[in-house]
Order: structure tokens, then sequence, then C-alpha cells
């Protein structure tokens, strides 16, 4: 049996692209307890700006062993918060693939006295500290 000629093109539904505001708002779905992100704070010294910077590095817990992967991040920093939202994992350009966790950086300027940090998940849960 033959098949038809299709008429039209199929329509593919673009993808909504969520923000910090609307991630804090949603509400996670309950799941069984367990540690899924590692978050570390390190001074980077960024040659190029001539700058020192707060460098907050978060990396998953889940080894990958098939492709390298990274941490794709979005963040918005107000006067004494800083949100961090994860947006996903993408598979970096690379040849060689070696097993690691997923990494993602983002870099701060001029961090002074006490702040809070929130790391945003896709589901709406929030896990926040202070760093001071």
């Amino acid at each position: 049996m033959a098949l038809k000629k299709p008429t039209d093109v199929p329509r593919i539904p673009k993808t909504r692209k969520k923000s910090i505001d609307k991630l804090k708002s949603s509400t996670p779905l309950e799941k069984e307890g367990g540690i899924e992100y590692i978050c570390k704070v390190y001074f980077y010294f960024n040659s190029h700006q001539k700058k020192q910077q707060y460098c907050f590095s978060i990396e998953t817990v889940k080894q990958f062993s098939a492709l390298n992967y990274e941490l794709k991040l979005n963040s918005d920093k107000t006067k004494k918060e800083i949100d961090i939202s994860i947006l996903g994992l993408t598979a970096s350009q690379t040849y060689l693939t070696e097993s690691g966790p997923a990494v993602g950086e983002v870099c701060f300027d001029d961090l002074y006295g006490e702040q809070i940090v929130n790391i945003i998940k896709q589901d709406g849960s929030i896990n926040g500290a202070v760093f001071s």
C-alpha cells in the first residue's frame, strides 16, 4: 500500500521559556529526597576583564559516561538575593568524551555583605542558603 503525499506541513508548537518568577510561583510535586546537585562557590580571576569575580559552580551528583554534558543556567541578581534557575542539560561540542558530572557556572562581580542564594529547579523546588 502506497503512502499518500502530504498536502501541508505539520505545525510544531513553540516551547514556552519559563522565567525565574514563574518557576518560583510553581508548586513542586512530592518525591523522595536525595541530593541531585552540588553548589560550590569560589573566587575566579577573569583575565580578559582584569577583575576578580565570585563564581557559583553547580554540578550534578549523577555521573554521565556517554557524552559530556553541561548545565544550562539562568541567573537573576537583586540587591541581596541571587536566583539561579537550572534550565536543563546540553551536550558539549567535543570529540573526546569523558565520564563526569554535568557542570554549569555563573559568575558575579561585586558581591558585598550577606547574600541569599536560591537554586530553582525546573519542577519549582527551591533550595536556598545564606552566603556571606
